[in-house]
């Protein structure tokens, strides 16, 4: 009599777990999603979120991209209103230090691991204290390319040197100016018309200096002491090599121009200073843009052709996510090789992800196979700044428009951009 009671108690345990668990939910958990709102970035984003939903029936995304993420970021983390996964560009240390972002867990996967599958330009701005706080998903290269309008050049009447095919670009600066300037065109009160080599406008001037600095045998960074180094005569020198090719009659470019590379979509600039990124927005959103696309020389003869090159877009889960686990199920999801690499390809990036550029697409393309060569002299601009975005994105370019338009000595400029970011880097410590 016990045992079949027994039994009978074992059967009724049964079912009832099988009515608990066995049966599908009823239910889905729903995680938001934050990323930029760039066109060929949803794209990727939609086709990985189906993909993920069709593997985990279970969790469906709430995507909503975002045209300023920085500004909302910063103010949902303060309202306490952030979504559960985020791309955000640059360094994540600060959300890190605030307690406002979740390090990655060693379920996902192990710092050790992390270190051995991703590029460590890339990652730098992604740790603090010992641990990762989210994957970046590229190693972003500013600026380290070359555009060129196909439309603009036979206009013109010229072809481009075969040498630059076979170099997979010009082999000197002094050989690429002396070809912008032949496609500058000014109109009968010395106005540029047509710009021949995009430089100046924007951020993109931050870029450039930091380039020139570097390769001018200086650097502004200094990590032991965490601060940075612009009154320099490195950081003069570099100015002025601007400079004279933004003034006077022999000028390719204007220095008070802005949006360096729109104009080139427009159909304003034979030339410009770019970035795989770029090309893909020209892909996506120009698709009548003809163009070739090259590798940029050493600005100074004789130099490698140091760039900037750190962590860019990346995902991390926030702190306020009441769905950690599936937040990170769907990190791991993305971040898989062979997803990382379609996300990697449809943006035209370089993946941060070790060997996903042996990939076909990148291989059997000339462009990529020239990116691949100029990767080593990738230099990470500074991640223990903890807010580079707000230095080379603010700061840096406000002080070198100040000096290029002769608001500011380039001695001044360049004080105020030092003791400016040093400053900002003391408050950021000290707020964390």
């Amino acid at each position: 009599m016990l045992k079949k009671k027994f039994l009978v108690t074992l059967l009724l345990m049964g079912m009832v777990n099988f009515l608990l668990i066995g049966q599908p939910s009823l239910s889905k958990t729903t995680l938001t999603l934050w990323t930029q709102a760039g066109s060929v970035y949803v794209a990727a984003r939609e086709y990985l979120n189906k993909a993920f939903e069709e593997e985990y029936p279970d969790i469906k995304i709430k995507y909503e991209p975002q045209p300023e993420m920085e500004q909302k970021m910063l103010s949902a983390f303060a309202a306490g209103t952030v979504a559960d996964v985020a791309e955000y560009y640059g360094s994540t240390t600060k959300f890190a230090t605030a307690g406002v972002i979740l390090a990655v867990p060693e379920w996902v996967k192990s710092k050790k691991k992390i270190e051995e599958e991703y590029l460590a330009q890339a990652l730098a701005n992604r740790l603090w204290e010992g641990k990762y706080y989210g994957f970046p998903e590229e190693l972003n290269i500013e600026s380290p390319s070359l555009l060129i309008s196909l439309e603009l050049i036979e206009k013109a009447g010229l072809s481009i040197p075969e040498s630059w095919y076979e170099n997979y670009g010009p082999k000197t600066w002094k050989e690429l100016i002396e070809f912008a300037r032949k496609l500058t065109i000014f109109d009968e009160k010395g106005n540029i018309k047509q710009v021949g080599l995009g430089i100046f406008g924007d951020w993109g001037i931050s870029i450039r200096l930091c380039s020139l600095i570097w390769q001018l045998g200086g650097d502004y960074r200094d990590l032991e002491n965490k601060v940075v180094h612009f009154d320099t005569a490195e950081a003069r020198e570099a100015i002025e090599f601007l400079r004279k090719y933004g003034e006077g009659p022999n000028r390719v470019h204007d220095v008070y121009s802005t949006g360096w590379y729109t104009s080139f979509f427009e159909g304003n600039e034979a030339m410009t200073i770019a970035a795989p990124w770029i090309a893909a927005t020209i892909d996506q959103d120009y698709p009548d843009v003809r163009y070739e696309y090259f590798n940029l020389p050493p600005y100074i003869e004789g130099s490698k052709p140091y760039f900037v090159g750190e962590g860019g877009w990346g995902v991390f889960v926030t702190e306020a996510s009441k769905h950690p686990k599936e937040a990170w199920q769907y990190v791991e999801f993305i971040l898989r090789p062979e997803n990382h690499l379609y996300w990697a390809k449809t943006v035209a990036s370089v993946p941060s992800r070790k060997g996903l550029m042996n990939d076909s697409y990148y291989q059997n393309s000339k462009t990529w196979k020239g990116v691949s060569q100029i990767l080593p002299y990738a230099k990470e601009p500074g991640a223990y700044m903890l807010d580079t975005l707000t230095v080379i994105w603010g700061i840096m370019p406000s002080e070198i428009d100040s000096i290029l338009l002769g608001e500011k000595s380039v001695e001044q400029g360049l004080k105020d951009m030092e003791s400016r970011t040093n400053e900002l880097i003391e408050e950021l410590y000290e707020e964390w």
